[in-house]
């Protein structure tokens, strides 16, 4: 793969590449205005969506990579912003809800769930433009949420409440948890591969979630609304909620992602990655590896298999003030199916490695070196990742003072 920079953005505070495509949106801030532009991987750009003086709340692609929304919140009302990648067609809408703080596109529909500050909870039909407001049950801030491939909706708020709602926006099942999880998951689909190519897949009923930064939770889905599950072979059988406890040399477990067949890969705030499964010994540890001080990984065990995963980790620096915001070290990782190469940003660099040669590392590019994209004694503060469709290659924005899109 041949390294190079795509084209820089100033002003820029955060990117997010489109799925299944090629373009990317850009959350630009000045003096002047914000607004959330939107360029193809030559810097031209498809669109700027100018939100004024409004504070963007979110702003994410659907599934398919058709439809980017922004949501944001301004004195005179909040409002979603709607972008058609097909037609370049924009479309705006004032919500009722107020002050919103949280918005998850739905796996399977054009629908986002958004909720508020004070704990309200709306779904908008983006093909409908249609807002339909969830009965106000007085919860608190949403503090994370997850889509299931059924259509099913989990939210955790501050006070560590779980709430589980249908798409249309009845709530199902209330329930109170030890601690505020800080992310939740569904491990809708699970893949295994033969010959170096996926072989179906089945629908799995399990939600887990970080409680804490302690411990990470498995619920099954269909306890929790007390249905009679159905028999699942080869899967681990638990009736009652199960709260793992990782080893206290890992660190605080900061976020997870399932993958394959029935595996959770879970990074900790002290580089620690670890894989655990969920079949038939649950939570058994499989792999793990461990980031270097420096830029790179060391592993001889660690696997990737699967849909492709995105996720972040932290890691605190040694003598570093609790009160200090320290920052990640691992920052994100994407997976091709197409050509089951991993790739692992860090705030030093990429590392691309081929899961199918014993995790080899084929190759390796580091920010303050590479041409471009580097700037000496200036970390990234995030990066995000992308696969390209065709898994030849794999976009990285570095995100800084000013996002730098390149090419690996």
């Amino acid at each position: 793969m041949a390294r190079k920079l795509l084209f820089a953005v100033p002003d820029a505070a955060g990117a997010l590449w489109q799925p299944k495509g090629h373009l990317c949106a850009v959350l630009c801030e000045s003096n002047k205005e914000t607004c959330v532009c939107v360029v193809d991987r030559f810097g031209a750009t498809a669109t700027d969506i100018n939100v004024g003086g409004a504070d963007v709340v979110h702003f994410s692609w659907d599934a398919a990579g058709d439809l980017l929304t922004v949501v944001t919140s301004a004195q005179d009302g909040a409002k979603v912003f709607v972008w058609n990648s097909a037609t370049n067609g924009l479309r705006s809408q004032l919500l009722s809800l107020e002050r919103p703080s949280f918005a998850l596109w739905s796996r399977t529909r054009a629908r986002l769930a958004i909720g508020s500050e004070s704990g309200a909870l709306a779904f908008y039909d983006v093909a409908k433009g249609l807002e339909v407001a969830a009965e106000d049950m007085g919860f608190a801030q949403i503090s994370a949420g997850a889509w299931s491939n059924a259509e099913i909706l989990a939210l955790g708020s501050v006070d560590g409440g779980l709430t589980i709602w249908d798409a249309n926006g009845k709530l199902l099942k209330e329930e109170k948890l030890r601690s505020e999880p800080s992310e939740i998951r569904f491990s809708n689909a699970c893949f295994t591969y033969e010959g170096g190519a996926p072989q179906g897949t089945r629908e799995e009923k399990t939600m887990s979630a970080l409680l804490g930064r302690e411990t990470l939770l498995l619920l099954d889905i269909d306890q929790v609304l007390e249905r009679k599950p159905k028999a699942r072979s080869g899967v681990a059988k638990y009736s009652e909620p199960v709260e793992l406890v990782f080893q206290e040399v890992y660190g605080a477990p900061m976020t997870h992602t399932w993958y394959g067949d029935g595996k959770i890969a879970i990074g900790f705030s002290e580089g620690q990655v670890v894989v655990v499964s969920t079949q038939d010994v649950l939570g058994q540890e499989l792999y793990s590896l461990h980031l270097c001080d420096e830029f790179g990984l060391v592993s001889s065990a660690f696997r990737m298999s699967g849909r492709p995963s995105w996720f972040a980790f932290a890691s605190r620096r040694e003598g570093a003030e609790e009160s200090e915001e320290v920052p990640d070290l691992l920052l994100s990782l994407s997976f091709s199916e197409e050509t089951r190469l991993l790739a692992v940003a860090s705030v030093h660099g990429i590392v691309v490695i081929d899961t199918q040669t014993g995790f080899e590392c084929v190759e390796s590019f580091a920010f303050s070196k590479g041409p471009g994209m580097g700037e000496p004694d200036a970390p990234a503060e995030a990066v995000s990742l992308r696969w390209s469709p065709e898994g030849d290659a794999v976009y990285a924005a570095k995100v800084g003072t000013t996002i730098r899109c390149g090419c690996v």
